[in-house]
């Protein structure tokens, strides 16, 4: 596998216990670019991906 400097991301732990997760790389008219998926797991878009919208929140898991 060969990570790429698009691969690298920014874990902020939020005030209600959830992460979220922004590119180092990618920005869109200067804001942060959020990782948010939909229900059935695909990559959101535009407004939805945004640091407050739920779809980008995402729980912690300790590893067993």
């Amino acid at each position: 596998v060969k990570y790429t400097p698009s691969c690298k991301f920014k874990e902020r732990i939020e005030e209600n216990g959830y992460n979220t997760y922004a590119s180092l790389r990618w920005k869109h008219s200067g804001r942060q670019m959020f990782v948010s998926l939909n229900g059935r797991g695909k990559p959101r878009r535009g407004h939805k991906a945004r640091r407050r919208h739920p779809s980008t929140h995402f729980l912690p898991m300790l590893p067993s």
